[in-house]
């Protein structure tokens, strides 16, 4: 992999440990020892506060534009963090886990950030993306290495936050990553990261062909740990299509010879039906289940204020990340949510509408899935990347900034 990585001097102090806080941030393992859920997105926000005041200060323009191009999305933390309070006291302070899932959101956002600003806002492009190359990939490896020999690694358990349903199965490939949530969580980073790694490959013309073996291997581990990270994937491959026709055959081909070489590991051999049944989506059971049951009219009242609660047994158990908002808060609750993608919608929108649809297509449907909008570490981790990249690719100081999709 050392050749990919020629443009990231891997061997610096200083570079080492900016790619290790970046692994960090991008996956939040669990801290071990402290309660289920605390990650090191905590640690590392509250670490990192003084370096980025004394970076604020010593900065060029591009940190600091950087950083007020991101204040509405605290913003919109802010006015979350007012609702659910609002919400909770109504409530007569129960459900105080809706707080707790706030600040675990808040502090994730704020380690990406300071980690953005304070280690790669004011290097070059590459290093920053060449950088979650190596991050991603190397989960991967970690992945299917601790999943295929899960006897010596169990170790990694402390890193790994607890699993609370006993419904996902036992695929070793779904959760052995180093990562705070394995699953649909993991799952849909990877997918929306592959659909960043497409932006740049077709904006910078990229033909390092050991990137494009690490992209097909970041998509197979996404879908593997969830399929709902095809929605992202087919729009990332789609985009490739679409200016890189070449390239696309080429990925297509390796990315076969991966998925092949992948689902033939005796582990795998169980669960490719399962794999496999989610192409056929009219006949997908749990397609079919989150349609037709995790979705229903909870009433006027919940419907705008919500009832403060979510699958305490008023109605049917839910999973989808719609219905969970309205039922705490409404739909007033779910559009604050939504503002997290709104802003990403106004600041990019006109400088690359096509890529921005792509991301809100993928983000609006894991949300339909799951709980994603803020409540997903690793997937709106790969949000931020995305939107931090975008910043500054857009940022005038930069050398190459074509505005549109072409």
């Amino acid at each position: 992999m050392g050749l990919v990585f020629s443009q990231v001097p891997l061997g610096g102090i200083k570079s080492c440990f900016s790619i290790s806080l970046l692994f960090l941030v991008a996956f939040d393992p669990q801290v071990p020892f402290l309660p289920n859920g605390v990650g090191f997105t905590f640690l590392v926000a509250i670490f990192l506060l003084l370096p980025l005041a004394i970076k604020l200060q010593a900065s060029d323009h591009v940190v600091r534009t950087i950083f007020k191009q991101s204040l509405p999305l605290l913003v919109v933390f802010l006015v979350a963090f007012a609702f659910i309070i609002f919400r909770t006291i109504l409530s007569y302070g129960g459900n105080l886990e809706f707080v707790l899932s706030w600040f675990k959101a808040f502090f994730v956002f704020l380690a990406c950030l300071f980690v953005f600003l304070i280690f790669y806002a004011d290097r070059g492009l590459k290093f920053y993306i060449y950088s979650l190359f190596f991050v991603y990939a190397l989960n991967v490896v970690v992945n299917f290495v601790s999943g295929t020999f899960p006897d010596y690694f169990t170790f990694l358990e402390y890193f790994r936050g607890e699993v609370i349903s006993d419904s996902l199965g036992n695929n070793p490939y779904r959760d052995s990553f180093v990562s705070g949530s394995g699953y649909y969580s993991i799952g849909t980073a990877y997918g929306l990261i592959v659909l960043l790694f497409s932006y740049y490959l077709v904006k910078f013309r990229s033909n390092n062909v050991l990137l494009l073996v690490l992209l097909s291997f970041c998509s197979v581990a996404g879908f593997i740990a969830a399929r709902t990270s095809f929605f992202a994937l087919a729009p990332a491959f789609f985009y490739i299509l679409k200016s890189r026709f070449i390239y696309f055959v080429l990925l297509s081909v390796v990315g076969a010879v991966i998925l092949y070489l992948v689902i033939e590991l005796p582990a795998l051999q169980s669960y490719k039906a399962w794999m496999l049944s989610f192409f056929y989506f009219f006949d997908d059971a749990s397609g079919a289940y989150l349609v037709n049951q995790m979705y229903f009219w909870p009433g006027d009242y919940a419907f705008l204020i919500g009832r403060g609660s979510v699958n305490d047994g008023t109605f049917i158990y839910t999973d989808a990340g719609y219905m969970q908002d309205v039922l705490f808060g409404g739909v007033l609750f779910l559009a604050i949510k939504l503002s997290l993608l709104l802003v990403f919608v106004l600041t990019f929108f006109k400088k690359s509408p096509f890529f921005v649809t792509l991301v809100v297509f993928a983000v609006l449907v894991f949300h339909f899935k799951g709980l994603f909008l803020y409540n997903n570490a690793q997937g709106m981790a790969a949000y931020y990347f995305t939107f931090f990249f975008l910043c500054r690719y857009f940022t005038r100081s930069y050398v190459f900034h074509p505005t549109e999709d072409g």
